[in-house]
């Protein structure tokens, strides 16, 4: 399952780079789903500039929630489940072997997403989007997933939080894999998606 950015729709991904999203799916032979996510950021408020380590800019933006806001993400966050539900109950998934990923506020939706409904989940690729809390945030149901964080190092905003997160992690013991391309933040994601699905294949 892959989660959008902003700005984008459930199609923009999949149509980039000469559709390569479907080509590599197509390869290594897996089922993609890419949902809408109604109007929000799949049930997370985080996003830029409220990367890892910055706690200050996460509760500025928590403090701007509205009750219409909070619907919006609730809603956001049902569509990704009901979709894949819908998914799970028309193909035969292999539910040993579900992966999520998404880029920019995607990748928000991974880590939101992923820790809140672990067990849908072998494995996470959050890419460019390191929106996640040290505190709050339930770090025991990721213990046993594994996590592949991968970042741009040419003008991305979120580096800096991306390389906190990965050293964090690592000092915690938690299963994570960290690359880092040469590109913006757009850019990053063709170069890494091969390691994407390579890293699932080898989960």
């Amino acid at each position: 399952m892959f989660l959008h950015g902003a700005s984008n729709d459930e199609s923009s991904y999949l149509d980039q780079n000469d559709k390569q999203m479907v080509k590599l799916a197509d390869q290594h032979g897996v089922l993609l789903v890419s949902p809408l996510g109604y109007r929000g950021a799949y049930g997370t408020f985080l996003r830029l500039p409220a990367v890892f380590g910055q706690p200050e800019e996460a509760e500025k933006l928590l403090a701007m929630r509205t009750p219409e806001r909070e619907r919006d993400q609730e809603l956001s966050e049902k569509d990704v489940i009901n979709v894949l539900e819908l998914v799970l109950s028309e193909y035969p998934i292999d539910r040993s072997a579900m992966f999520l990923t998404g880029h920019s506020m995607g990748s928000g939706g991974t880590w939101y997403i992923g820790a809140k409904y672990a067990d849908y989940w072998r494995a996470l690729a959050p890419m460019s989007g390191p929106f996640v809390l040290e505190s709050g945030y339930p770090w025991d149901r990721l213990r046993d997933v594994p996590v592949f964080v991968t970042e741009g190092t040419r003008g991305t905003p979120s580096l800096t939080g991306s390389r906190e997160l990965r050293d964090w992690m690592m000092a915690g013991g938690y299963p994570i894999t960290y690359k880092e391309v040469d590109a913006d933040h757009a850019g990053m994601v063709p170069l890494v998606l091969p390691d994407v699905f390579d890293f699932f294949d080898r989960r």
